[in-house]
């Protein structure tokens, strides 16, 4: 019998990352693998919202302002709310939580002063939205004592959705102090927002 979890059918994982290579070694890369144990990465096209759109001459990471480490869950319309939301409370919370105990003491650089944010992502194909949620905080452990709110965000989106519709591609909400937004601020793609 393997002590692995199984991964759920219809949800698969992208990542996202800034900050710098110490950022990307110590905190991206071991939560993206950790996260891919229980969901697989997303191989399927990548929808407008979350595309980024570059110059040629544009600098990403030139070590200015928060450093970010993130996901997006791309949902099928199979999915139901509550799998969604177990999965999430059961399979993937727990991970994060024990990934950002203790992570602060392993920081270097510009990485301990850099406020930091998680975020958290939903593309749910059925409505060609991506709801967004990113927890800010100047240290893991505050980042980690506002996980719980999260999921209850993106509970509120989707019921938001079922009200609202999709009023735009993207519908994001920032957890900051405690404190989260009560209306999605609307975008047509996330990095406008991020």
């Amino acid at each position: 019998m393997s002590d692995k979890p199984p991964k759920v059918d219809g949800i698969s994982v992208s990542f996202l990352s800034a900050g710098d290579s110490d950022w990307l070694k110590k905190i991206t890369i071991p939560l993206a693998d950790d996260i891919e144990s229980i969901a697989p990465r997303h191989l399927g096209e990548i929808p407008p919202p979350l595309r980024r759109r570059m110059a040629r001459s544009q600098v990403v990471n030139a070590g200015v302002g928060p450093v970010v480490a993130g996901f997006t869950l791309f949902v099928a319309a199979t999915i139901a709310t509550k799998t969604l939301g177990d999965f999430y409370d059961i399979l993937l919370k727990p991970r994060i939580r024990k990934f950002f105990k203790g992570l602060d003491k392993k920081l270097s650089g510009g990485n301990c002063k850099s406020q930091k944010v998680f975020n958290s992502s939903i593309w749910y194909q059925e409505y060609g939205v991506l709801v967004s949620v990113s927890v800010l905080g100047k240290t893991m452990a505050e980042i980690e004592s506002q996980l719980d709110l999260v999921d209850e965000i993106h509970s509120n989106a989707r019921n938001w959705i079922a009200e609202h519709g999709a009023a735009a591609p993207v519908l994001y909400y920032k957890i900051e102090a405690g404190k989260v937004n009560a209306k999605p601020e609307l975008a047509d793609r996330l990095e406008e927002i991020l």
